[in-house]
């Protein structure tokens, strides 16, 4: 039997994929008025350094979350021009 180590592959392009969905899954049911459950049961540590050991190994992260860097640094300076702009009217 094969072993799985999620610390090899975290932030991973299938790793940005799957949490966009889910993300945007559970904001999709939360606008609904009835309870939502969410079970996870294959999860793994939740939150994995990305220059640890296991992760540098394979640097799997540098083709998902990390070339993502750049556009999140660019969402928070359009939301900072926004408010600026609400404020200044």
């Amino acid at each position: 039997m094969l072993s799985y180590r999620h610390a090899f592959h975290a932030g991973n392009f299938a790793d940005v994929i799957k949490h966009f969905l889910l993300v945007n899954c559970i904001s999709y049911l939360q606008k609904k008025d009835a309870a939502v459950r969410f079970i996870d049961t294959h999860s793994g540590a939740g939150i994995y350094r990305l220059d640890d050991e296991m992760p540098s190994k394979l640097n799997e992260s540098q083709n998902g979350i990390l070339k993502l860097q750049n556009f999140w640094l660019l969402c928070q300076f359009l939301c900072i021009l926004t408010q600026m702009t609400q404020l200044t009217g």
